[in-house]
């Protein structure tokens, strides 16, 4: 008979239960990859779509020191998403959204520094035949230079990272230790961390 009950109760809550997990699993979309990483510093947004039931979320927040707090998302009118907004992010953060009947799984995201341009100095070296003098700068800016000048740049930045030169016109890397520009370019000094993280 004990026997016969236990069989019963499990018959009965065993495929309630694999349902609600099942819709549980599926309730929500997310935007874009909900696992990442950000520069420090970052905004990062979280958009969500709820895929049934109550459109109405939240967001539970776990931050770096470990305090846990809960907040409405915005909902579009146009869309119908909801989204929140994690503004100057300076630490790892976990999260999860939910509705009155439904919880997402947790989410995380990790923060990064960047590679940073401690120092610089860009000199820019005329052909001979100018005897223009070589002229140096120690900040980014928009510089002027005669036609075959050989630039060469020296950064030092805030960890060990590669260094490149990319143009915007060709897309195209150059030694940032000496090259020539054919014609008026933008450049863009492009720092690469051992992990790939970028500046």
């Amino acid at each position: 008979g004990l026997a016969a009950v236990v069989l019963t109760v499990g018959a009965i809550h065993t495929p309630a239960i694999h349902k609600w997990f099942h819709a549980n699993r599926n309730a929500f979309s997310f935007a874009k990859a909900s696992e990442v990483e950000y520069p420090r510093h970052s905004d990062v947004p979280i958009t969500v779509s709820a895929n049934r039931w109550e459109q109405d979320l939240w967001i539970d927040v776990i931050d770096g020191d470990g305090d846990r707090q809960r907040f409405p998302m915005h909902r579009s009118e146009e869309d119908g998403t909801s989204s929140f907004v994690f503004y100057d992010v300076q630490n790892a953060v976990r999260y999860r959204v939910g509705s009155p009947s439904l919880k997402s799984k947790w989410f995380s995201f990790n923060i990064f520094d960047p590679p940073e341009i401690t120092s610089l100095t860009i000199t820019a070296t005329p052909p001979a035949y100018t005897g223009k003098p070589v002229a140096t700068y120690t900040e980014l800016q928009d510089f002027t230079i005669i036609e075959g000048s050989v630039i060469a740049i020296d950064v030092k930045s805030s960890v060990e990272a590669t260094q490149a030169v990319v143009t915007k016109s060709e897309k195209q890397l150059l030694d940032i230790h000496s090259f020539t520009l054919k014609e008026t370019d933008d450049l863009r000094i492009v720092l690469t961390d051992h992990d790939g993280h970028q500046q």
